[in-house]
């Protein structure tokens, strides 16, 4: 990633972001590897937030809210992304149609 900053960083926020890349899983390995951040505030719209989505999935149509997104999510869906890029769910919240979790490196030593 060329045009991240030099050095490490606490903390990255990625809020309304991560449904806009093809590869989620490749850029948090790739941001973890470049910045070592200790935690990562990511915010993401579940795929239920508004009845019209599902049922544009059941219909076959373009279903996303958006038309830049790749994808949507649902709490299970988000775990299991966060899993394969080594991040584990320190904490998860819904509101208001939206995933709001703090997610850590699986390799970190835990804080007391």
């Amino acid at each position: 990633m060329k045009d991240l900053p030099r050095g490490g960083f606490d903390v990255v926020l990625a809020s309304n972001l991560i449904e806009h890349l093809e590869n989620p899983v490749k850029f948090y390995r790739q941001v973890q590897r470049a910045v070592a951040p200790k935690r990562w505030l990511v915010r993401v719209p579940m795929i239920d937030r508004d009845w019209r989505v599902p049922l544009r999935r059941e219909l076959g149509l373009f279903h996303f809210s958006d038309p830049t997104h790749y994808r949507e999510y649902t709490r299970a869906s988000f775990e299991a992304e966060a899993r394969e890029a080594a991040l584990s769910v320190a904490d998860l919240q819904i509101n208001w149609g939206e995933i709001w979790a703090e997610l850590h490196p699986m390799d970190a030593t835990p804080r007391g």
